[in-house]
């Protein structure tokens, strides 16, 4: 909930300010660039929080793959790799893309990092069945969903863990999350609220990025066939 109150406050507030000659908007673009841009001197710092936490589950990352272009699907990956947590695995469900290239691509990762396994489905079952498959290969604490298209920030896993080992107790964690423009530019940016029941009827705000226990996520049996598409 910080990012969504620190972005009210830069933004909302000041056209409320009572005596004010002159309101600035302020870009996406430029709330990143103060607020959200790692730089190396933050990259040292996450670092160093990495090495000072006491707890290091292991994660879990679902990765469902169907029909999608390799040089997408590397970036996807590669921001796996880049993860300053270290303690991850990558389950890649490959649900019947009938392309020799993508399994190719796919294989080569696969050898090249032990954390990377990969799974050639013969029949094409859809994203929850793709997904539930996907759980019953992982050997993780927790699960977080992917898609074959999303790219993680260097700190993401180690925000999830530094949650977790703060709120041991907590089986759901979610972030906040953004697009990426044919530009290359951030945009749409979604900052998501504390834990909302009633608003989850509405839309699902929690989507990307999901981290839930595994126990939890098998005890409830996974995802469900005929909510395919928003599972």
């Amino acid at each position: 909930t910080l990012p969504l109150r620190f972005f009210r406050r830069k933004v909302l507030d000041p056209f409320f300010r009572k005596g004010s000659k002159r309101f600035k908007r302020s870009t996406y673009q430029e709330w990143v660039a103060e607020n959200d841009t790692l730089t190396d001197q933050k990259i040292k710092k996450l670092s160093l929080d990495y090495q000072v936490l006491k707890t290091l589950p292991k994660l879990s990352i679902i990765l469902p793959v169907h029909k999608i272009a390799p040089e997408i699907l590397n970036e996807t990956i590669l921001s796996v790799k880049e993860q300053i947590y270290q303690n991850w695995e990558l389950v890649i469900v490959d649900d019947c893309s009938n392309s020799e290239v993508l399994k190719k691509n796919i294989s080569e990762y696969e050898q090249s990092d032990s954390r990377i396994v990969s799974f050639f489905l013969k029949d094409h079952c859809g994203i929850a069945e793709t997904s539930n498959f996907a759980i019953k290969q992982a050997s993780g604490d927790y699960v977080l969903f992917l898609d074959h298209d999303d790219l993680l920030r260097k700190h993401s896993l180690l925000k999830f863990v530094e949650a977790i080992e703060g709120n041991p107790a907590a089986k759901l964690i979610y972030s906040d999350e953004d697009k990426i423009n044919l530009f290359g530019n951030r945009v749409s940016p979604h900052f998501k609220p504390d834990w909302n029941p009633d608003l989850l009827l509405s839309q699902n705000y929690i989507c990307h990025l999901c981290c839930v226990s595994t126990n939890l996520v098998r005890e409830i049996g996974g995802f469900k066939n005929e909510f395919e598409g928003c599972q």
